[in-house]
């Protein structure tokens, strides 16, 4: 009996991008017989290196890849050459896990000096609020570092299961740029907490809103892991059809 893992077409077989199917041996002004997309959008021409991969300015290479990433994920993924070494996208993703890890880090050491002492933002920024980020970010960090390659090994799994070409290699540099959606999340995050905090030092409100408060920060954790799974769905439909 043929397995899937035989389904899985070759990297040199010609696939539409829009619903997989295979077009090798098919002239390149012709349309897909399936759904009807011009063959030649799903060329391997059409895909490259990202901004963050090639020359320039490191700061405008890093701000231009994220933005691109947050604000047009269906052309980055759709544009973006899939087979290409992890060397520059690891960095990319490091530099998120670590922005995106000193906000969750700020964010859990005030909510917790919040929750369980009685200490102003004043007071904690004078006592231990830089070693409690430290620490908090650090395990957040160490969070991205663990369950990264285990939803890389599942994705390609269930990828090999269901014959889609889309080995480890690709998901993990997919999942490398998709660390950059890790960054709105976090910040709203740690402006909710801290922005609560800040006013209720102030005396603008009082502890009933603290039920609020807490309803706000449950709400903000259901639509973050939407938006998240939602942007990894996006990158990973983009690519698993890929090309090149």
């Amino acid at each position: 009996m043929e397995t899937a893992r035989t389904k899985i077409p070759e990297d040199s077989t010609l696939l539409c991008e829009n619903c997989g199917y295979t077009l090798t041996g098919l002239p390149e002004s012709a349309k897909c017989p399936e759904c009807g997309q011009d063959i030649s959008q799903s060329l391997p021409s059409h895909r490259g290196p990202s901004t963050w991969e090639r020359r320039g300015n490191p700061l405008v290479r890093f701000v231009s890849t994220t933005a691109q990433v947050l604000f047009r994920p269906s052309r980055f993924y759709r544009t973006l050459a899939t087979r290409r070494p992890r060397r520059d996208s690891i960095g990319f993703a490091m530099l998120h896990w670590m922005i995106a890890s000193l906000f969750f880090g700020w964010a859990a050491a005030v909510h917790i000096s919040f929750v369980f002492f009685d200490i102003s933002i004043i007071e904690i920024m004078h006592r231990s609020l830089l070693l409690a980020t430290a620490i908090f970010a650090a395990c957040s960090f160490a969070l991205f570092a663990i369950t990264t390659p285990i939803a890389s090994w599942l994705t390609a799994w269930e990828a090999r299961y269901r014959g889609l070409r889309l080995p480890l290699s690709v998901v993990k540099r997919g999942l490398d740029y998709h660390a950059a959606d890790y960054l709105p999340v976090a910040m709203f995050s740690c402006f909710t907490i801290v922005g609560y905090r800040w006013l209720t030092d102030h005396r603008y409100v009082d502890s009933s809103y603290d039920a609020k408060y807490l309803y706000l920060l449950c709400a903000e954790v259901i639509a973050g892991a939407a938006y998240l799974f939602n942007a990894y769905w996006i990158g990973m439909r983009k690519m698993m059809y890929a090309n090149a």
